[in-house]
């Protein structure tokens, strides 16, 4: 599994200021894309054609925080 650090650590400003949800996008087919499944981010949508859309909620981040 890829290392969720090195996108937890980037939001965790987010979460600590506000207990809302996080969102991301990527293109399709991607290692970007790969490595945000990996590390726990959820695809909830698409945006446009060619872009796909990830999302964290805070639930989400704990659990992979503290394991």
């Amino acid at each position: 599994m890829s290392n969720p650090e090195l996108v937890t650590n980037r939001d965790c400003h987010e979460f600590t200021q506000k207990k809302e949800k996080v969102w991301l996008g990527t293109a399709f087919n991607t290692r970007t894309e790969r490595f945000y499944s990996k590390a726990g981010w959820k695809e909830v949508a698409t945006h446009g054609k060619n872009e796909i859309k990830f999302e964290m909620t805070y639930n989400d981040w704990m659990e992979i925080t503290m394991g």
